[in-house]
C-alpha cells in the first residue's frame, strides 16, 4: 500500500532476553491473549495437589507492571485457592530498593501495601533462568513457583528498526515537535514508538497510556495540517501524573516528574478504577464522537 503521510503508531512490546526457559516456563500481561493465559493457569492451580510452588507467584521485575502485577496476586491467589491457604507473591528485582524505579514520593506507599498484602520482595537480584520448578537466580538461590510471571522492560515495535531515523535505547523514533520523524519528509510517529519532548525542561514522553493518547491527537492533526498545507500544532504536555494500583491496599497518585504524593489507598483507587474503565478507552464507534475525542486541544490530566 502506498501513502502520502505516514503515521507510525505501532505500539510497543514486553522485551524478551534470552533468559533459558523464559519462552517454555514464564507467564506475561502483555497482549490481551497473554494476559488470559495467565488468567486461565491461576485459575487451573486449585486443580493441582498442595505443594508451596503451586502457592507461589514470582514476578521477575520491579517496576510499574511488576508492582501492579504483584500487589493484585495475593486476592486472586486466595481467591482461587478458597482463602484458607497460605500463599507467597515474590517480587524479584535488580535494583538495590524497593521500588526504586517509582522514586522516594512513591516508595513509602509500595512498601506500606507489600507489607499489608505479604508481597515479598528479592532485590539486588537477577533471574538466571526459568524452569518447571521454579526460578533459578544468578546467585544460586532457587525459588520454587508454578507461575512466574515476566514484566522486566519494553521496547518500541520492530517497525521503527525498518527506517534509517535514530532511536533511542528502547527502540523509539526520534521526532521534532509536530511529531514529524526525523530524516524523514513524510513519516510521523506517535505513542510508544516515538521519542518526543514534551516541555522545554529536558521531559520525554513515557511509554504509557496518559502520554499515547495525546501523541495520537497530534500526530493525526499535524499529518492532516500537512496535506492541507495549514499550520501543525506542536505537540506539548507538560502535566506529567503517576497512579499506581496496589492491590486491595488500594493506590498511589503523584504529580510531577519528580512524584509529588497527591492520593494514596482509597481516594487514589478511586481515581486509579476512573482511569482503567473509563479514560484510556477508546470512543464509541461513532465519526462525530471520535473526532471530537481527537482534538489535540483537549486538556490532558
Amino acid at each position: 500500500m502506498s501513502y502520502d503521510r505516514l503515521v507510525l503508531a505501532a505500539g510497543s512490546q514486553l522485551a524478551r532476553p534470552t533468559v533459558p526457559g523464559l519462552a517454555e516456563h514464564a507467564f506475561d500481561v502483555d497482549q490481551i491473549e497473554a494476559a488470559v493465559r495467565l488468567e486461565n493457569h491461576i485459575k487451573s492451580l486449585k486443580n493441582r495437589p498442595y505443594s508451596a510452588a503451586r502457592n507461589t507467584v514470582v514476578v521477575a521485575g520491579g517496576g510499574f507492571t511488576g508492582i501492579e502485577t504483584g500487589t493484585e496476586m495475593p486476592a486472586r491467589l486466595r481467591a482461587v485457592l478458597d482463602g484458607d491457604q497460605d500463599v507467597r507473591v515474590i517480587i524479584i528485582d535488580r535494583a538495590p530498593q524497593i521500588g526504586a524505579t517509582m522514586g522516594a514520593g512513591i516508595r513509602a506507599s509500595i512498601i506500606e501495601a507489600s507489607e499489608h498484602l505479604g508481597v515479598e520482595w528479592v532485590v539486588n537480584a537477577t533471574v538466571a533462568a526459568v524452569d518447571a520448578n521454579g526460578v533459578p537466580l544468578a546467585d544460586g538461590r532457587h525459588i520454587e513457583s508454578q507461575t512466574v510471571v515476566w514484566t522486566v522492560g519494553f521496547r518500541a515495535s520492530p517497525l521503527t528498526e525498518q527506517m534509517n531515523s535514530t532511536r533511542d535505547a528502547q527502540g523509539r523514533l526520534h521526532v521534532d515537535e509536530n511529531l514529524k520523524v526525523f530524516g524523514q519528509d513524510n513519516v510521523y510517529a506517535a505513542g510508544d514508538v516515538a521519542y518526543a519532548a514534551t516541555d522545554d525542561l529536558g521531559n520525554f514522553a513515557a511509554m504509557s497510556c496518559q502520554h499515547a493518547i495525546s501523541l495520537g491527537r497530534y500526530a493525526g492533526n499535524n499529518v492532516a495540517a500537512d496535506l492541507l498545507g495549514v499550520a501543525p500544532t506542536p505537540y506539548r504536555q507538560p502535566k506529567y501524573v503517576t497512579c499506581l494500583d496496589l492491590g486491595v491496599w488500594g493506590a498511589v497518585y503523584t504529580e510531577g516528574w519528580d512524584r509529588q504524593l497527591k492520593l494514596v489507598k482509597e481516594e487514589a483507587k478511586e481515581l486509579k478504577t476512573q482511569i482503567n474503565t473509563q479514560w484510556i478507552y477508546p470512543p464509541a464507534a461513532d465519526r462525530a464522537t471520535a473526532l471530537a475525542a481527537a482534538d489535540p486541544m483537549i486538556p490532558v490530566a
